[in-house]
């Protein structure tokens, strides 16, 4: 049985418009646009319009990503990270 692509809202989309995809990035519209225009995110383009890949925005907040870093509570305090009645270590 195939999957069932409809035109509704609820029906994947593989492009997003600007206003979309900035949203999908938590960021605002213009702080997206100055991304765009430094080459942080690709684009597509369909005719006259401009499009962003849903794929490439995953790929481009995997590649924002950085390594793990050890949270230290201050001295005295209960460290968030560790349940009550353990030690840090």
């Amino acid at each position: 049985m195939t999957p069932h692509v409809n035109s509704s809202s609820s029906a994947l989309k593989l492009l997003l418009s600007s206003r979309d995809a900035a949203a999908a990035l938590a960021v605002s519209e213009s702080t997206f646009r100055r991304m765009v225009e430094r080459g942080e995110i690709p684009v597509i383009r369909v005719g006259r319009l401009v499009r962003f890949s849903v794929d490439t925005l995953r790929r481009w907040i995997e590649s924002q990503q950085s390594p793990a870093v050890k949270v230290h509570a201050p001295s005295g305090s209960q460290d968030a990270l560790n349940p009550v009645g353990t030690e840090a270590g």
